[in-house]
C-alpha cells in the first residue's frame, strides 16, 4: 500500500457508513487532485468513490455537477451515474489530514480510456477516435445550448477573467517558479493581449455556455464503441471552442496533429457549428497551455517541475503566432 493510501481508505470507510452498500474490497485506484477508491460490493458490483480535494469546488458546485450529469444521462449522453446516500444526498463530508473533504460515489463505468486507445491504435483508429470525440463534445454543447436547469448552476466561469485575468482560476501562471525571467515576462505580456482578445468574443449560446472544460482523451471511457465523459470536476461556463482546444492540447507536437485536429472538427461540425472555430482554435490552445502552467505550479506534489520546462518552452514559442 502506497504512502497515505491507508488514510484515504479509512476516510472512505467512514464515508461509506452513509450508503446502504456492503463493501467487500476497497483499493486506491488513482491519486491526482482527487483520490478515487475502487469498491466492490458483495454482489461484485463495482463503484468509484471519489474523495475531493478541499478548497476547489464548494458543496453547491458539487451538487450542480450532479444536476448537470443527471440531465445528460436523461438525454442519452452517458456519464457515470451517481449513487445516492440513504438520505438521498450525493455527498458526505469526512475529515482527512485535519481538513474537511467531500466524498461522492459513482457506479463504475467499464471500458478503456480513450487516451490509451489512441496511443495503441494505428493512424486510422486514431482518426476515428478523434472524430468520435468531436461528436461527443458536440452532443454536450447541443445539450447545454438548449437545456435549462430549474435554477442557475453554481459553477465557475472560464471567461476572460477566469482564464486570463489578474486572478485566473488555476492561479497566476506567470509567477510559476519553474519559469525563467524571460519566460515570465513573455507569458505575462501575452496574458494581457489574450485577455483583451477574449473580452471581445461573443458569449451568445451558439458559442458559450456550460462546458466540461477538461475533456481530454484521458477523461473519456470507450465501452462497446460508445464514448462516455467522466470527471466533470472542472465543468463551468465557457466558450465551446475551449473544450475542443482541451481535447487537442496534448497532441500539438504529434506528427499527426493536423489530421487529429481535422478529425476532431469533422466529428464536431457534423452535428453543430461554432462561429470562427478554425480561427479561434490556436488562441484557445495557447490559453490552455498557459493556464496549465498555473495548474502545475499549484501542485508540486504531483507535477515534476523539471518535466515542465520543455512544455513551457513550447508554450512560449507558440505565443509568437498570436
Amino acid at each position: 500500500m502506497a504512502k497515505d493510501d491507508y488514510a484515504y481508505i479509512s476516510a472512505a470507510m467512514e464515508a461509506l457508513e452513509s450508503w446502504d452498500i456492503t463493501i467487500q474490497t476497497a483499493e486506491v485506484h488513482s491519486r491526482s487532485e482527487n483520490v478515487v477508491i475502487r469498491l466492490t460490493d458483495r454482489t461484485e458490483a463495482l463503484y468509484a468513490l471519489r474523495i475531493h480535494r478541499p478548497g476547489y469546488n464548494t458543496i453547491d458546485e458539487l451538487k450542480a455537477e450532479v444536476i448537470w450529469e443527471t440531465a445528460l444521462n436523461r438525454d442519452g449522453i452517458r456519464t457515470p451515474p451517481h449513487v445516492l446516500t440513504r438520505d438521498g444526498g450525493a455527498y458526505v463530508e469526512v475529515t482527512l489530514h485535519n481538513r474537511p473533504h467531500q466524498v461522492g460515489m459513482f457506479r463504475w463505468i467499464p471500458g478503456r480510456i480513450l487516451g490509451e486507445v489512441i496511443q495503441a491504435g494505428d493512424a486510422e483508429e486514431q482518426f476515428q477516435c478523434f472524430s468520435a470525440l468531436g461528436g461527443l463534445i458536440a452532443r454536450l454543447h447541443e445539450h447545454t445550448s438548449s437545456w435549462r436547469a430549474d435554477k442557475p448552476l453554481a459553477r465557475r466561469a472560464w471567461n476572460a477573467d477566469g482564464l486570463m485575468g489578474e486572478y485566473p482560476l488555476w492561479g497566476k501562471f506567470w509567477e510559476a517558479p519553474f519559469l525563467n525571467a524571460k519566460e515570465a515576462r513573455e507569458v505575462y505580456e501575452a496574458r494581457g493581449r489574450i485577455y483583451e482578445q477574449l473580452r471581445r468574443l461573443t458569449t451568445d449560446s451558439a458559442s458559450y455556455g456550460l462546458i466540461h472544460a477538461d475533456l481530454h482523451p484521458r477523461n473519456v471511457i470507450v465501452h462497446k464503441e460508445e464514448l462516455q465523459a467522466i470527471d466533470f470536476d472542472d465543468a463551468g461556463y465557457g466558450w465551446h471552442v475551449y473544450d475542443l482546444a482541451v481535447a487537442l492540447c496534448e497532441f500539438v507536437d504529434h506528427e499527426r496533429y493536423v489530421q487529429f485536429k481535422d478529425a476532431l472538427l469533422e466529428g464536431y461540425l457534423a452535428r453543430r457549428s461554432i462561429p470562427d472555430v478554425e480561427a479561434l482554435l490556436p488562441l484557445f490552445l495557447c490559453v490552455r497551455g498557459l493556464i496549465s502552467i498555473g495548474w502545475a505550479a499549484a501542485r508540486p506534489e504531483i507535477v515534476d517541475s523539471e518535466k515542465m520546462k520543455p512544455h513551457v518552452a513550447a508554450i512560449v514559442d507558440s505565443l509568437k503566432l498570436l
